[in-house]
Formats: C-alpha cells, sequence, structure tokens
C-alpha cells in the first residue's frame, strides 16, 4: 500500500506473494473502506486507485474472485451515495432482503442500505465507483433522497457519458488543481441522474414519496410544517406516511424534514447571492425557529459550523 501526493489510499498486489494478500485486502479495507468488513478474502491479486474530489471519491478497482464485504447500517457512512460501473466481470448484492446480481456493462446509482449489504465477488471484477455524501447530492438534486437503489445498462448514451466523465477524470485527475477537481465533481453531479432516466424505481412507492417530497420542499420556509399537516395534505395517516418513509427512505418524515432544512441551508450559504444574508437569515429561510438550535444541528450534521461552512465552500 502507498499513500498518493493528495493522501489517497491506493493498491497494487501484483508483485505480492500470496501470503501477503490476504493482510493487505484487510488493512486496505479497514483504511479506505472503514464502514464495511471484509468476511472473506482472496489469495488473488488486485488493485484500487482513488482521487480525492473534496467530500467525493473516485475510484478505479481490481478486485478478484473470492471477496466477500458486508456493509454496516446505512447511517454509519461518512459517504452514503454512490455511482458505480461494472466495467469487468460481476458481483451479486443482497440488501433489502433482496438478491441482485450486477453484470458487466450495468451501472448502479442509489445510496447505502439502512439496514447493510453484503457483496459477493464470485469472478475478477474491474469497477469505476464514485462515493459521496448524500447531501453533497442533494444539493444539486431535492428529490435525490427516493434515489435508493437502481440498475441500468451502461450502454444507454446517458450513462455512457456519466462513465466517460468519470474515467476522464480519473485519468488526468492527478494534475487537476482543487478548483478543477470541485468542477469535475460538479459535472459529475450534473450527469447523476443519466442512469436513472425512463427507468421504473426498485419500490413500488418511490413515487408517491417523491410527491411528498415535492409538498414538503414548497413549504420547507415554514416552521409550522410538521408531518401531520403533510399527511393530512396527501390524504394518508402520520403512521401511514411514516411507514412509507421508513420502507423508502430509511427514515420518518420529520427527519426528512429536518434533512432538507439543512440541505436548504448549505445550499444558500454556498449561493453567492446569499453572501450578505446573516446566518440568522439562512436558518429562517431554512424552515428553523431558533438560530442558536439551527447551528448545533448543521454542525452535528456537517462537520463545521455554518460560518465555518460558508467560508470553506
Amino acid at each position: 500500500m502507498r499513500q498518493s501526493a493528495d493522501k489517497s489510499f491506493w493498491l497494487d498486489l501484483s508483485d505480492a506473494g500470496a501470503e501477503q494478500r490476504v493482510p493487505a485486502w484487510r488493512s486496505w479495507m479497514e483504511a479506505s473502506f472503514p464502514e464495511y468488513a471484509l468476511l472473506s478474502a482472496t489469495l488473488g491479486a488486485g488493485s484500487a486507485q482513488m482521487l480525492s474530489l473534496g467530500s467525493a471519491r473516485l475510484w478505479r478497482l481490481h478486485l478478484p474472485a473470492g471477496l466477500t464485504i458486508r456493509a454496516a447500517r446505512g447511517d454509519h457512512f461518512q459517504r452514503d451515495a454512490f455511482v458505480s460501473f461494472q466495467l469487468r466481470g460481476s458481483r451479486t448484492l443482497v440488501r433489502d432482503g433482496r438478491e441482485f446480481r450486477i453484470k458487466t456493462g450495468e451501472v448502479c446509482v442509489g445510496k447505502a442500505s439502512p439496514g447493510g449489504s453484503e457483496t459477493i465477488y464470485e469472478e475478477d471484477s474491474t469497477l469505476l465507483l464514485l462515493d459521496l455524501p448524500s447531501w453533497c447530492v442533494a444539493l444539486r438534486h431535492p428529490g435525490s433522497h427516493s434515489w435508493q437503489f437502481h440498475v441500468s445498462g451502461a450502454d444507454r448514451p446517458g450513462c455512457a457519458l456519466l462513465h466517460d466523465v468519470l474515467a476522464h477524470t480519473l485519468t488526468i485527475g492527478e494534475g487537476l488543481s482543487p478548483t478543477e477537481r470541485k468542477v469535475a465533481l460538479a459535472a459529475a453531479l450534473e450527469l447523476l441522474p443519466l442512469p436513472l432516466l425512463g427507468l421504473r424505481s426498485m419500490d413500488a412507492h418511490v413515487t408517491r414519496v417523491e410527491r411528498v417530497l415535492a409538498d414538503i420542499d414548497e413549504q420547507l420556509s415554514d416552521p409550522k410544517l410538521c408531518p401531520e399537516r403533510i399527511a393530512h395534505g396527501q390524504g394518508i395517516s402520520r403512521r401511514r406516511l411514516d411507514a412509507l418513509f421508513n420502507g423508502t427512505l430509511g427514515m420518518p418524515v420529520a427527519a426528512c424534514i429536518v434533512e432538507r432544512r439543512l440541505a436548504r441551508a448549505a445550499q444558500l450559504l454556498h449561493d453567492p447571492a446569499c453572501a450578505e444574508l446573516s446566518i440568522s437569515s439562512i436558518s429562517s429561510a431554512a424552515g428553523f425557529r431558533d438560530a442558536s438550535h439551527f447551528a448545533r444541528m448543521f454542525r452535528r450534521r456537517f462537520g463545521k459550523t455554518p460560518t465555518g461552512w460558508r467560508s470553506h465552500q
């Protein structure tokens, strides 16, 4: 294992002896993906290349047959959203009580499963992977809370375009400045919905949830917005609405409202047009009653105070 100039962990086991490979895989997994547990390792060679894109990471992974990886609960992830291209080989993914076979030429877009998941590599595989925080996606695509897990063919033009942007960014990445890397991530985020266009959701309830999310977003600045009002507007009970949200998004309605308010505040703090607005005004615009409470919740969610976030952005 070696560390690149931007402090990204790389791995190359092509010259490693068989007795070195299993410990190397475990060490690399603990350092690079601490939310995952390596249930069974392999004596096969492999490699990993990573490029840091701010809060996101872009990987090219060559994984040998024989790896079985278990993921923690989705709420334990620092980067809980992803898009992955299966460039070679195949893998079996078990999540939410369902089994998915991901074959060569397919692309997955989604979020870490709230209940955890398991991945089995039955044959040598090559993946192009972008992993990033879901709040980062939500800033650009407010409806992304419903992107739980989707699989489509990477041969579709939109999917191919997203792949080419990611692959080329990784190829030239080490020569990119921090500003250029931010632009590259912004381009990838803009293209992220392309694999989803024209697809039916894996969950029959997602369309209903998307309508509710649109309703929430329209009323987000109102501090009196509450789950009961949303449920009444949808003509269903609060219990039914929470069951719908828990089953689709892995969180109740009240938690979703808070998440979207925090994402709205982060977006406003990032917007140059709002640079003259006070933190208190930003807090009110996102629907928070109390600026101090907002600041505490913001720091807990993003790891920075609202002022620190604005300065960093």
